[in-house]
């Protein structure tokens, strides 16, 4: 392997190792929004009442979960 191609190689390994820091913190923040919809859904679901609602106005609850 000529030294040419060790660069290569290391610009695209770095290239790469960018992109799936990338492609994680996608995920991460993903995930971070199933575990927020997730504690919502249990907060609605468990403390479904007229005082629940006054608690935590309709607005902060997402979309999906008021079509519930």
């Amino acid at each position: 392997m000529n030294t040419k191609d060790k660069i290569w190689l290391l610009n695209y390994l770095e290239k790469r190792k960018w992109w799936l820091q990338e492609e994680t913190k996608k995920v991460d923040k993903k995930i971070l929004r199933l575990e927020k919809d997730f504690f919502f859904f249990s907060l609605y679901s468990h403390f479904s009442t007229p005082a629940f609602h006054k608690l935590i106005p309709a607005h902060l609850i997402p979309a999906e979960l008021r079509r519930l």
